[in-house]
């Protein structure tokens, strides 16, 4: 027992002077290899310019503007009915009869147009019961064509009325137009009928 521990302190003391000389070693060579100063490659970059011949451009010759001619002065003439007057007396002709101008393009009067018709959806309550029916609605239309105040007039069930009051929003119209001023229009009204197809 004695024998072993004696050995393994031997050997013990050798494996850390083994290590001390190696760290010694290894604190000289990097301390030696900080020491030495590194090359250091520069590198030059240089932009290499085409030689080419410089050419002035000259700018275009200005062409003289030519003077403008002066009208000559023309006498007043002497005024045949006592009137003052000053320059050339001129008369204008008779305006011709029964002129016809023809409507500027857009300023045309004309009536309201209905541009987009949508069906309005069956309800599923009243497929379901097989009810049929319709609804007539009034609106409005504004200036831009779309439908405003949408109201009920007539209906044969309530079932159908958010159905037609939907489909009433989504129509589209191609407002009056009152010279070339597009107008809105009230108290327009529709009717909407609601039949099952026949199978």
């Amino acid at each position: 027992m004695l024998t072993r521990f004696l050995t393994a302190a031997a050997a013990g003391m050798v494996m850390t002077a083994c290590l001390i000389f190696v760290m010694n070693y290894l604190i000289e060579v990097s301390e030696a290899v900080e020491t030495t100063p590194r090359p250091r490659m520069t590198l030059e970059f240089g932009r290499q310019v085409e030689e080419r011949d410089v050419v002035e451009k000259k700018p275009p010759p200005v062409m003289p503007t030519p003077p403008v001619p002066t009208p000559p002065l023309n006498p007043p003439t002497e005024p045949i009915d006592g009137t003052d007057v000053i320059g050339i007396r001129m008369t204008l002709p008779a305006p011709p009869g029964n002129i016809h101008v023809p409507p500027v393009l857009g300023a045309s009067n004309n009536a309201i147009i209905n541009i987009i018709a949508v069906q309005p959806n069956y309800p599923l309550i009243a497929s379901q019961r097989g009810l049929e029916g319709h609804v007539i609605v009034a609106f409005d239309v504004t200036e831009m064509g779309t439908v405003s105040n949408v109201v009920i007039v007539e209906s044969s069930s309530p079932v159908f009325n958010k159905a037609a009051i939907d489909a009433a929003y989504r129509f589209r119209y191609k407002a009056r137009m009152i010279d070339g001023v597009p107008q809105a229009t009230s108290g327009l009204r529709k009717l909407f009928t609601f039949e099952m197809e026949q199978s």
